[in-house]
């Protein structure tokens, strides 16, 4: 039996999968020993789908951090680039501009218009299925072959873990589950991507029943997690017995005193919450 943390990250560039890997792994691996003294590495599998991205929308590869310089990555992301001015400025219309889609449908064509893949999601076509597709595949195969599973899922990533999960739930009929599921900087909750999700207008299959425990970490100020709870939104999952238990954790981001941005994924990553969360799931 194999210890896996599964990871999908969201939309935007991404380094390559293996280097993606690396950073995932370095950054828990370097927590878990200051926090808990652990040694050793967790064994950590991007379920990558920035490749598809990239070749449906004509977008270069992008070649991202470098691996030995992990530990100043906070530091260096993207903070020479960056003025305060300019950090705040985006954080408050980013948040209007969510804060205004609660008002008003999210079409693929708004959507689209800031980011392209999350314009070929909502609009729900092909390039969807083949994401999902992707994440969906390994997870079953994982618990296929007895493997314990944390998934860990960073912004629109969570809303393609759920959906895989939605999907899975209606393929794999075995006794394993999803140990724990972990989403950072989720916009889940917000109401026009909740009511966009799969199968959601159908009471019977819209929620996956295969995770054990859910935790939905966020950063308050984080724009894109607007709603930044998700127990109240999905509390029905723990009524009908889809889950055992859904928790929200309110955390200041790390990164935001160094890049400025409460979405910043490796403050996420190593939030002690997050750590703490992956701890567990290694010692139980």
């Amino acid at each position: 039996m194999t210890k896996r943390v599964a990871f999908v990250h969201g939309v935007g560039n991404h380094p390559e999968r293996g280097r993606l890997n690396e950073h995932c792994r370095e950054m828990l691996a370097k927590c878990l020993r200051e926090d808990f003294g652990k040694a050793a590495s967790p064994s950590v599998d991007s379920l990558y789908w920035c490749d598809i991205a990239n070749r449906e929308l004509g977008r270069e590869d992008f070649e991202g951090f470098c691996v030995d310089q992990i530990c100043r990555v906070l530091a260096a992301r993207r903070l020479a680039v960056r003025s305060s001015w300019s950090r705040y400025l985006r954080s408050v219309v980013g948040r209007a501009l969510i804060g205004s889609l609660e008002l008003v449908s999210w079409t693929p064509t708004l959507a689209g218009m800031m980011m392209p893949e999350l314009g070929r999601f909502l609009a729900a076509d092909e390039f969807a299925t083949m994401v999902r597709r992707r994440v969906r595949e390994p997870l079953q195969q994982y618990l296929e072959q007895g493997d314990e599973v944390l998934v860990l899922a960073h912004s629109w990533g969570s809303v393609i873990a759920y959906e895989s999960l939605v999907e899975l739930t209606q393929t794999y009929r075995g006794p394993n589950r999803i140990q724990s599921f972990i989403t950072m900087g989720s916009p889940i909750a917000v109401e026009s991507v909740k009511h966009r999700l799969l199968n959601w207008k159908n009471p019977e299959s819209r929620f996956p029943r295969l995770i054990k425990e859910w935790h939905n970490i966020a950063d308050p100020t984080d724009e894109v997690s607007h709603d930044p709870t998700v127990s109240d939104d999905f509390h029905d999952m723990q009524t009908t017995g889809a889950i055992e238990m859904i928790s929200d954790h309110l955390i200041q981001n790390p990164a935001r005193a160094v890049t400025g941005d409460p979405h910043d994924l490796t403050g996420y990553l190593t939030h002690p919450v997050t750590v703490r969360l992956v701890e567990d799931f290694l010692r139980n």
